[in-house]
């Protein structure tokens, strides 16, 4: 009983690991700048940090920047295209 528990529990997870690996990962499309406001690194690490900063700023506050401004970003990094790519 218990073999076959574990043989089944083992097939289970083999298909189910299969299965993950055929996923291909998105691709997204590189900025158009020359640089961001920030290094890569910081950037990766300290985005949601900012977004939460600046959003507390200017919204609450109302006090607006251009260096980190979310116009700035969009225009970069969005895409235009209809299928998001």
């Amino acid at each position: 009983m218990t073999q076959r528990f574990v043989m089944a529990l083992l097939i289970i997870l083999s298909l189910a690991t299969s299965s993950i690996a055929d996923v291909t990962l998105p691709s997204y499309p590189k900025g158009k700048g020359e640089h961001c406001v920030e290094p890569t690194d910081v950037m990766r690490r300290d985005h949601f940090e900012y977004l939460m900063h600046h959003r507390q700023i200017s919204v609450h506050l109302g006090v607006r920047s251009k260096k980190h401004s979310l116009v700035g970003c969009v225009d970069c990094h969005a895409s235009q295209a209809d299928d998001g790519t």
